[in-house]
């Protein structure tokens, strides 16, 4: 399967006729370049320029009229639909495997969206990192009114994790959860600290 054909249940916002580079183009530029651990559009504008033959003769892009300009991809971003992004990126990340890798389940605090006076932020989040891949694979928002011991159920049963490692801190020593990640064929890695602060650490 190319990688252009994950891209078809994003909708082009754009004039038919009108258009310079095709919206596969852009989309399979962007997240290539983010997998080249580029941190914006012009870096990513920049790989693309360095890799056009590549791009071209080995992934079967077409860029006919070269590689689209920072403002372009800017530009097309700035329309889509995230929804429709999430789900091409949610079956590209699908195909690959995930056995014998490790899974870092975390969850983390968005920090600028702490109100002034309060402890914790309005947005929260718990994340699937694999290790390995330097990717992270899934990621769950914790409710208003909840926690992360009732994220990390939902964001695990997004994923296919057999013969993988979970690795989790203290807060998933839950027998829920743990039960679920057996129920998957994985096996899991749970740090605790102990009363006089030692760390201790339950593998399965």
């Amino acid at each position: 399967m190319s990688i252009s054909s994950y891209f078809s249940v994003v909708q082009d916002f754009r004039v038919l006729g009108r258009c310079s580079h095709s919206l596969s183009d852009i989309l399979g530029l962007v997240l290539l370049g983010i997998l080249a651990d580029c941190d914006d559009f012009l870096e990513i504008f920049d790989y693309g320029n360095q890799n056009i033959n590549f791009l071209r003769s080995d992934l079967g892009f077409t860029f006919a009229n070269g590689i689209p300009s920072k403002d372009t991809l800017e530009r097309v971003f700035k329309h889509l639909k995230t929804s429709d992004l999430e789900q091409c990126y949610q079956s590209f990340l699908g195909d690959l495997s995930l056995a014998r890798k490790q899974i870092c389940i975390d969850g983390k605090e968005l920090r600028s969206t702490i109100p002034s006076g309060h402890k914790h932020a309005l947005v929260r989040m718990v994340n699937a990192w694999v290790v390995e891949s330097g990717l992270s694979f899934g990621q769950y928002q914790v409710g208003e009114k909840s926690n992360a011991i009732m994220a990390i159920p939902s964001l695990l049963a997004t994923l296919d994790y057999k013969d993988a490692v979970v690795s989790i801190d203290a807060i998933a020593c839950q027998k829920p959860i743990v039960s679920q990640i057996r129920e998957q064929g994985a096996d899991y890695v749970i740090s605790l600290k102990g009363n006089q602060g030692e760390l201790h650490q339950q593998v399965v």
